[in-house]
């Protein structure tokens, strides 16, 4: 997964956004909570990583995951969202179209995955 560019710099939200956004997705996939470059700026040169009771999933009510799918959605799918962590209808709708052969969440974090490793 890193051919072509061994290092990770998690500062680097902005100028490296489909890499960036397929490794918040991959990681989604295995943990139950994310807290990333836009959830808040304590967060700008890291990710959080928790595995947690809390089960892998979405939440509308949880900022770390509306972050995230603002970001992917506007990175990978072309939206122009607000990256504000409210879930909104802007975002639902986005959420909701982006997702439509999906499944599962963890089938949408693939898809963002899969999405974001291949425009880098």
């Amino acid at each position: 997964i890193w051919a072509g560019n061994p290092t990770f710099d998690a500062g680097h939200a902005e100028e490296d956004p489909c890499r960036y956004v397929a490794i918040e997705a991959s990681l989604r996939r295995h943990c139950s909570q994310v807290l990333s470059y836009f959830y808040n700026k304590a967060h700008h040169d890291h990710l959080h990583i928790d595995n947690s009771e809390h089960a892998i999933g979405y939440s509308p009510k949880s900022r770390a995951d509306v972050v995230f799918v603002q970001f992917a959605l506007n990175t990978l799918y072309g939206e122009k969202l607000a990256i504000d962590g409210v879930s909104g209808p802007k975002t639902g709708e986005a959420l909701a179209k982006a997702a439509g052969g999906h499944a599962t969440w963890e089938e949408f974090l693939l898809a963002v995955a899969t999405r974001g490793w291949g425009r880098q």
